[in-house]
C-alpha cells in the first residue's frame, strides 16, 4: 500500500473516531438527564468491520517487526479497555483510543512518512476526557 493511500486511512479512521466519541458523548449526556440511569440504547447496525474475513497467513516477519509487535498484549480487564495511541500528523500531535490488539499491531507496521506513532498505553476508557493510563506499552525511542 503507497503511503498516500495509508495517510488517507488513518485519517478516515480518525473521523470514525470522532463519531463514536460524539456517540458516547450524547449518550453520557442522556444518562444524566435521565439521573444517571441507563437507557435501553437500542444495538448499533451491523458494520462492514464486524464481519469476520478469512485471511492468508503472512510469510513470517522479520525480528524487527516482532520486537514491535511483542510489546503489545492483550488487555487485562477490568482495569484497562482500550489503547491510547499518540501519533503524529499533519505536524500536530493526536490520539487515538482503540480496543483492538491486531488492529493497533497492523499500525504499527505503517511507514513513518504516513504518519508516527510515538507511544501506546494500556488505558481504563471511560469517554473522551475521562480515561486513565494503566501501563505504557510502547514508545518510540527518540533519535539522536
Amino acid at each position: 500500500m503507497d503511503s498516500l493511500r495509508e495517510i488517507r486511512i488513518i485519517d478516515l479512521l480518525g473521523q470514525r473516531e470522532e463519531q463514536w466519541q460524539k456517540i458516547a458523548a450524547v449518550e453520557a449526556r442522556i444518562r444524566g438527564l435521565l439521573d444517571g440511569c441507563d437507557y435501553p440504547f437500542p444495538a448499533p447496525p451491523e458494520l462492514p468491520s464486524a464481519a469476520k474475513v478469512k485471511r492468508k497467513r503472512a510469510a513470517k516477519a522479520g525480528a524487527s517487526k516482532q520486537a514491535r509487535q511483542s510489546a503489545l498484549r492483550e488487555l487485562s480487564s477490568p482495569d484497562e479497555n482500550a489503547y491510547r495511541i499518540v501519533y503524529a500528523y499533519n505536524g500536530a500531535e493526536k490520539e487515538s483510543f482503540q480496543d483492538d490488539c491486531a488492529f493497533v499491531k497492523q499500525l504499527l507496521e505503517f511507514p513513518v512518512e504516513a504518519f508516527e506513532i510515538r507511544r501506546i498505553e494500556s488505558v481504563l476508557y471511560r469517554g473522551e476526557q475521562d480515561w486513565q493510563t494503566q501501563e505504557l506499552l510502547w514508545s518510540r525511542q527518540p533519535k539522536f
